[in-house]
């Protein structure tokens, strides 16, 4: 009998077996056209990384498990949230070389940190059920005191919490949702919170509908909250966009039921979305948009000023990979554009197969470089301003460079944003036109300019619709009159993204006499 039982044991156990498995096997074939792994298989290597004209990027520091956001210290040194390794780390550069060349443990035994912020002589760390206060009362460079603020935020799904401060004092912490869409039963879910002070007393809704609001910052001018937003999975390559928010108090975003512009299959009705806020800038759909800052510093050049950059992590759900970049909006004042463009690109290569890295945290050093948190590699990468190659703060180069590429909108219907440098004098030397080249040379779709672009370099102009596939690989280059051909290009393809590329000296030199030419400069 005994035996008899522990052979109908063992047929139910390898039934079972077999049902998850083929379920398994079903759900990623009901999924598999839309899903590409290679971000999440990344080798976690250093990065060929691709930046304007003038900037030049190295490691500050290596070895680090799943480093995520940081933050500068009034000490001047970098505080990381080492999530794989549950402890906060300082990195500091004592010889100013650019790297790091110190590591030491600020706090140990924090469970997944992954924000960390200075506010008021204490350190703020984010973790999936709330916020932790670190204290270094004796400045040795160790936590003397650790109190748990909060400690009741519900964990499944979007567990990563990100703790930010407004000018008033009020601190603020974003809850991802715990679904890819659904009805949230905890009104803390998708959401940002805020709180009277920084004791985390009086918990208030600050803004609602943001399914995974990962990154948070306030606009040094505006004292404004900025946020990132990570779109819905599985409606398709393209869509819904992935979002920047300013992040307005009472404000709703609109998921589960809105998508920035596009309802909800499931949850979304007619006119929902002229219910909700409006993003500021829409992005490529699953670039995972995780960290931002705002550029306070004076070494980059002018037009970098006040800009606002951002970190792409990168698909997993998207049958062709994009992200694994950084990329900045532009702003004007305190007033922002509408489209991002390329600032650092690499991580993921050319063959849009092999990712080396992914982007997460971005902070400004008090040396006005750019650092990055890679959680993949266990990098911090640092993006400087080469001073001495400049002429009043900005490169001049030789011919017209295309520095960044960003494409919107749906395929075959595409939008492209084209940044370019190029030493306009007037309309005896200017740039008068881009274009979209297939590799075979064969002219896709010309943008031609109307005028010399003297008083505004770099300058970005758009144009479209271009006629491609999101996978379709295509060269954008920019020309000159005089001079022709011969600048920077970047190559790549709308879902994975551009790179700088040198198209010889001999490529598609014909396309300067082809249709459409420029009218008469206008200056």
């Amino acid at each position: 009998m005994r035996t008899r039982r522990k052979r109908i044991l063992n047929l139910i156990g390898v039934g079972l077996v077999a049902v998850v498995v083929i379920g398994g096997v079903l759900a990623y074939r009901a999924i598999s056209s839309q899903v590409s792994l290679v971000g999440i298989l990344a080798r976690g290597e250093v990065g060929q990384i691709n930046v304007p004209e003038g900037f030049e990027v190295n490691i500050f520091a290596e070895g680090l498990d799943r480093p995520r956001f940081m933050n500068f210290g009034p000490d001047g040194k970098l505080y990381v949230a080492e999530r794989g390794a549950d402890r906060i780390l300082i990195l500091e550069d004592k010889d100013g070389d650019g790297r790091s060349d110190s590591q030491t443990i600020f706090a140990d035994e924090i469970g997944d940190p992954h924000s960390v912020v200075h506010h008021n002589g204490a350190w703020y760390v984010g973790v999936p059920t709330g916020v932790i206060r670190l204290t270094d009362w004796d400045g040795d460079g160790r936590a003397d005191e650790r109190v748990t603020l909060i400690d009741d935020y519900p964990t499944s799904g979007h567990n990563t919490r990100t703790v930010e401060f407004l000018p008033d004092g009020r601190m603020v912490v974003s809850v991802g949702s715990s679904c890819n869409v659904c009805a949230e039963q905890d009104s803390r879910r998708a959401a940002v919170l805020a709180y009277e002070d920084s004791n985390a007393e009086g918990e208030q809704l600050f803004a609602s509908g943001l399914r995974n609001a990962v990154g948070l910052t306030v606009h040094p001018s505006t004292g404004e909250l900025w946020a990132t937003n990570n779109g819905r999975d599985l409606m398709g390559d393209d869509i819904p966009p992935d979002t920047v928010y300013l992040v307005r108090e009472g404000a709703d975003y609109g998921w589960p039921r809105c998508h920035a512009s596009i309802a909800d299959p499931d949850y979304g009705y007619e006119g929902v979305c002229d219910e909700v806020e409006a993003p500021i800038a829409e992005m490529q759909a699953h670039s995972a948009p995780l960290g931002l800052v705002f550029y306070e510093g004076d070494a980059f050049p002018e037009p970098y000023r006040g800009d606002l950059f951002i970190a792409f992590h990168g698909s997993w759900n998207r049958s062709v990979p994009t992200g694994y970049k950084i990329v900045r909006l532009p702003f004007d004042g305190s007033d922002p554009g509408t489209e991002v463009v390329d600032f650092a690109t690499g991580w993921l290569q050319d063959d849009l197969k092999t990712v080396t890295g992914r982007p997460v945290g971005l902070a400004v050093g008090p040396d006005g470089a750019l650092y990055m948190s890679d959680d993949t590699g266990g990098f911090i990468y640092r993006i400087a301003y080469k001073e001495d190659s400049t002429q009043e703060g900005i490169q001049v180069p030789e011919s017209s460079d295309v520095l960044a590429v960003q494409a919107a909108s749906e395929a075959n219907m595409y939008d492209f944003s084209v940044e370019i440098s190029s030493p306009d004098t007037g309309c005896d030397q200017y740039t008068d036109w881009w274009e979209v080249v297939s590799e075979d040379g064969e002219l896709i779709y010309r943008r031609t300019l109307l005028h010399s672009h003297v008083n505004e370099q770099p300058f970005t102009r758009s144009g479209g619709p271009v006629d491609i596939d999101p996978d379709t690989v295509v060269v954008v280059r920019a020309h000159m009159q005089p001079g022709g051909y011969g600048g920077r290009a970047m190559r790549g393809t709308v879902g994975g993204g551009f790179q700088v590329w040198d198209p010889g000296a001999d490529f598609a030199l014909a396309l300067e006499n082809v249709p459409p030419q420029p009218p008469d400069c206008g200056f």
